[in-house]
């Protein structure tokens, strides 16, 4: 089961430009459904979106200003494995990946 805190950094490529953040997650799942929020602080979190459990894979959207954040992670030896796309208005989807932290 998903259910539970995680946190993770990562490294986004915004218009050529390489920035670390980090990425906080409280999910639960129930069956194959996952909800929970995500967000850049444990203050500032949103709701997740359309989140599913496909086997190894983790899908799932949280809507930030201006597009939504999705991500695809997968379960590898109890580490989630994850990438994460931006898709904002008027421009391609960008692939970024991040590592659980601890």
């Amino acid at each position: 089961m998903l259910s539970g805190d995680w946190t993770g950094k990562t490294k986004l490529t915004i218009d050529g430009k390489v920035e670390e953040d980090t990425v906080y997650l409280s999910l639960k799942q129930t069956v194959n459904i996952v909800t929970g929020t995500a967000g850049p602080t444990l203050e500032q979190q949103s709701p997740i979106r359309n989140g599913k459990v496909e086997g190894n894979r983790i899908i799932l959207e949280v809507p930030v200003p201006n597009g939504v954040f999705k991500f695809d992670l997968y379960l590898r030896r109890r580490t989630p494995q994850r990438r994460r796309r931006r898709n904002r208005p008027g421009s391609d989807h960008q692939k970024r990946k991040w590592t659980p932290s601890g």
